[in-house]
């Protein structure tokens, strides 16, 4: 028995050596978790001052950027005012130039007007004057026409007397010689 009482103390001191290791190991661990733990710890102290440091920057920005964002908005709307302001009075200074222009544009049309009338009534005065003046031609050329016609129809008659006379007088007298053939009895 003395053997298996041997081996129940070294079983007992194997489990206590390895209690001691597993103590110390689980120490060690707990060490080292405590550690990391304290640098968690401290990171999150630092990241929180970093997050505090980064919002106090945020928020410093974030005035700045309202404040820059107000003065913008605030030049915008002068500068807008402005451009308004000017815009109004180029409005009507157009208005003021169309309403010229329209009494300009009237007044030319008036004008245009008058001096159609007046070259129609010219042209008309023209043209009556040039028919008159061709009925007038018309009327003598057909009298000359007429005047020759009847000069022509003369001239002919006379030339049908001077043909019958040629034929009656000098004809008879050509008779003979025109049947009278040489190498003829």
């Amino acid at each position: 028995m003395r053997s298996s009482g041997s081996e129940t103390s070294n079983g007992a001191s194997t489990f206590s050596q390895l209690q001691a290791e597993f103590d110390a190991e689980a120490e060690n661990h707990h060490t080292r978790l405590q550690t990391e733990l304290a640098q968690a710890r401290q990171r999150a102290a630092e990241a929180s001052g970093r997050v505090a440091q980064i919002e106090k920057e945020v928020d410093e920005r974030v005035v700045r950027a309202e404040a820059e964002a107000d003065e913008r908005i605030t030049r915008a709307a002068a500068e807008a005012e402005g451009v308004f302001a000017r815009l109004k009075r180029e409005a009507a200074d157009a208005q003021q130039r169309a309403k010229w222009a329209e009494a300009e544009a009237e007044r030319i049309r008036r004008e245009a007007d008058e001096h159609v009338r007046r070259v129609e009534a010219d042209t008309e005065g023209y043209f009556e004057q040039v028919r008159a003046i061709a009925e007038e031609q018309v009327c003598r050329l057909e009298t000359e026409l007429a005047e020759t016609k009847r000069r022509a129809q003369r001239a002919e008659q006379r030339l049908v007397q001077i043909r019958q006379e040629i034929e009656g007088r000098l004809l008879p007298a050509f008779t003979p010689v025109r049947n009278w053939a040489p190498g003829r009895p």
